[in-house]
């Protein structure tokens, strides 16, 4: 172990020598910073003569240390010290010689080391008596040793106090950390052997658990087991059979849902057959029915033939309507002559209207002048009044001026009166100069002289500005004054001439308006007279205006009515004429193959008339079928058209009366428009007649509109009828040709000079004659000897 030892300062050791003798200790305790702080030079030994000579003390100072380092929370046992020679001659820190004033301090390790100390204990022995004390835990010193004081005794007693009880804590505390420690291990053990158990309770848990699950593998049993375990109460079930009860109960409501699931669908399986049946029955009918519908649509193509029909009523139709544009036309030229007096009439409406415009202007530019007199007037006021308080503001002004005047009257005067104290206060001065110069010096004397003639002359000099300057100012406000005044009284003198001249002209205003009033009250009277009647007059024509509109616009919508019909109509006559065309071709191409069956039924005919003549019967049935059927169509069709040509005589006899009452009727309108026409200057005559005349008029319209319907509704009639009529003339034709032409037509099919025409025949004919050109197909067939009966038809 290195023996190190150190020369501390002279200061140091002086501090630490002075504290130890004024409290009388043997020992001082130090802490391991001031243990570095006596440690830090680099000599190991140093030598205390200086502070031991100081001290007066044949002393030695020995340094103790506690080599253990101090704990956190912990205490221990600091070395005796009380016994110097044994701390010198056993622990060696020490090394001390009785005969020397130095401290050896010997420590183990470096001196890093040392900062681990707690206490460094210093000791002082006086005359080797008494021995030394110690200082544990850093208490801060202790006392020990001879020629201790009585305050240093009861220190020390209260430290040993202290020491005992802190001893006594320290067992205190260690039994606690005992028992603790002794708790804590119990409640360990009994933690440890709880996991275990737990461990072991789950251990047998798993195994019954893994057991009851084998014995829930098989759930099912029989009806019979079932009825038998559900009439037992459930206290008496195991847990297996009541959940083999319930699972089988569960089970079987499902499988009776299933029966009736399996039953709907049989019977929707059922249902979906018979409507497949049903479906094909349908597709069976249908079909039988588009057959049906197809030999119909056979019959219904051979209507085709009226179009031709069709054709020649549209032209008629074009031709009635070109009559009807013509008619128009008429219409809409005399039309535009009502259009022209009605446009003269609202050019008269507006000169009229100028005219009241102009004279509303004349009245308004009257007014506005009138206004301009009055604010003339007004303005003339209104300067007489201003001119009223510049005169008030100048009689002001004048006073003021006046004031001024006084005032400065006033100053003169008080400047006056200061004057002659300021004389009072020169003769008192003089009378006070005397005293002086009698009673003064010569020089003295001169020399107030010369003040008293720079006074006087000063005093004489202000005295004359000041009244140069009262005299400057009274001239200069008085001329102003006197200035002001005339400029006022000029002013009002202008200002009374222009008064008079304003009110002249202010008379002489009133007077010209009152005459322009009275005037133009009367001019007033006239135009408002005038207005009254041309607005009467207006309204009258506003009135015929409105009437003469509402005719052109329903002539206009009538017009345009006739032009979109005749658009439509020639659209439909362009595509009936294509339409027919295209039938044409086709009923050609029929017609050709009707001609080559009825080349077959002439070839039979002429056969079964060679048998005839040959001497053969043939059958009466076939011989008298159709001739019979064609004499019975042609005289009911005969009929027919009688009685159609006499609905027709009598629909034409009712058009023609309709026809002239309508002309009547458009006479009288134009009778009525020619009479508003003479109406130039309408008067009370012309405007009561008129307003007689508007009732028949609106009544004839009235009348005229109704009749024009029902004409609309018999011509509509006697279109329909002269179709009906030319579709009976037609078969009026094709009649004659069949019931007297037969040998001719037959002569012809033998000759080879029958010619095939192209008849138009109504649609029962139509549907008849396919029926029978069916059933001759049908019934009919070609064999070596001519054609036989096919069937029972």
């Amino acid at each position: 172990m290195p023996s190190t030892s150190k020369k501390p300062s002279s200061n140091e050791n002086s501090k630490l020598l002075s504290l130890a003798s004024d409290i009388g200790v043997s020992r001082v305790a130090l802490r391991g910073e001031d243990l570095a702080k006596l440690s830090s030079g680099s000599e190991s030994n140093s030598s205390l003569g200086n502070s031991s000579a100081s001290s007066g003390d044949d002393s030695t100072l020995k340094v103790a240390a506690d080599p253990s380092p101090r704990k956190k929370g912990g205490d221990r046992d600091v070395p005796d010290l009380d016994n110097s020679s044994s701390l010198d001659s056993d622990s060696g820190l020490l090394n001390d010689s009785d005969d020397s004033d130095t401290v050896h301090l010997s420590l183990p390790g470096s001196f890093d080391d040392t900062l681990n100390f707690d206490n460094i204990v210093f000791g002082i022995e006086r005359g080797g008596g008494g021995g030394g004390g110690g200082m544990h835990m850093g208490m801060g010193m202790h006392m020990g040793g001879g020629g201790v004081g009585p305050s240093s005794q009861k220190l020390l007693d209260r430290i040993q106090d202290l020491e005992q009880s802190l001893t006594k804590q320290r067992l205190r505390h260690e039994e606690e950390v005992r028992s603790l420690k002794n708790r804590y291990e119990d409640q360990s053990s009994r933690v440890t052997t709880e996991a275990l158990e737990r461990d072991r309770e789950l251990t047998l848990m798993q195994q019954r658990l893994a057991d009851r699950k084998e014995n829930f593998r098989e759930l099912a049993i029989s009806d019979s087991l079932f009825k038998e375990l559900e009439n037992l109460p459930e206290s008496q079930l195991t847990l297996k059979e009541f959940v083999c009860v319930t699972a089988h109960r569960s089970t079987r409501r499902y499988k009776e849902e299933l029966a009736g699931s399996r039953a709907k669908v049989d019977e929707i399986q059922e249902l979906l057959n018979k409507t497949t049946d049903a479906n094909e029955k349908s597709l069976r009918e249908a079909q039988r029915a588009r057959k049906v519908a197809e030999g119909r649509e056979e019959g219904l193509r051979i209507d085709l033939t009226t179009s031709e029909d069709r054709l020649k009523e549209v032209e008629g139709k074009v031709r009635d309507f070109q009559r009807t544009v013509a008619d128009l036309r008429e219409k809409g030229r005399k039309f535009d002559e009502t259009l022209q007096r009605a446009k003269t009439a609202e050019k008269k409406y507006d000169d009229l209207r100028k005219l009241a415009e102009d004279q509303a202007s004349a009245l308004n530019n009257a007014a506005d002048n009138e206004k301009k007199v009055v604010q003339k007037s007004l303005d003339s006021e209104h300067q007489l009044q201003l001119l009223r308080m510049d005169k008030t503001f100048l009689q002001k002004e004048f006073e003021l001026a006046t004031q001024r005047a006084d005032r400065a009257e006033k100053d003169n005067m008080r400047n006056e009166d200061l004057l002659r104290e300021s004389m009072v206060k020169r003769d008192e001065l003089l009378m006070q100069l005397n005293e002086a110069r009698h009673s003064g010096k010569g020089a003295y004397e001169q020399k107030l002289e010369k003040e008293i003639g720079r006074l006087r002359e000063d005093s004489a000099r202000e005295m004359q500005e000041i009244r140069n300057n009262n005299d400057q100012v009274w001239e200069r406000e008085n001329k102003m004054l006197k200035e002001q005044k005339a400029d006022a009284f000029k002013q009002y003198e202008m200002v009374m001439h222009d008064l008079q001249e304003l009110r002249r002209t202010h008379e002489a205003l009133v007077l010209r308006h009152a005459k322009m009033g009275s005037e133009q009250e009367a001019g007033v009277l006239e135009v408002r007279n005038e207005l009254k009647m041309k607005d009467f007059e207006i309204a009258k024509l506003a009135a015929s205006l409105e009437e003469v509109r509402l005719v052109k616009k329903e002539s206009d919508l009538l017009v345009e009515h006739l032009r979109a019909s005749l658009a439509v109509h020639q659209s439909e006559f362009a595509n009936l004429k294509q339409e027919a065309k295209a039938d044409k071709e086709i009923l050609l191409d029929k017609l050709r193959g009707k001609d080559e069956q009825l080349e077959v039924y002439l070839q039979a005919e002429i056969n079964f008339e060679a048998q005839i003549e040959e001497g053969e019967d043939p059958g009466a049935i076939a011989a008298l079928s159709a001739p019979r059927r064609r004499v019975q169509h042609a005289v009911t069709l005969a009929r027919r058209c009688v009685d159609i040509e006499k609905a027709r005589v009598e629909l034409g006899l009712q058009n023609d009366v309709l026809r002239e009452r309508v002309v009547e009727l458009e006479g009288r309108v134009q009778d009525a428009e020619r009479r508003i026409e003479t109406v130039k200057q309408p008067t009370k005559y012309v405007m009561d007649s008129i307003a007689e005349k508007d009732g028949v008029i609106k009544a004839l319209r009235e009348e005229g509109e109704k009749s024009r319907k029902e004409l609309e509704g018999v011509k509509e009639e006697l279109r329909a009828v002269l179709e009906r009529r030319e579709g009976l003339e037609k078969v009026q034709e094709i009649v004659k040709g069949f019931a007297g032409g037969g040998g001719d037509v037959q002569g012809g099919y033998m000759q080879g000079k029958y010619v095939v025409e192209e008849p138009v025949m109504p649609q029962m004919q139509v549907e008849q004659q396919a029926d029978l050109s069916i059933h001759l197909e049908r019934n009919t067939s070609p064999t070596k000897g001519g054609f036989h009966k096919s069937g029972g038809n």
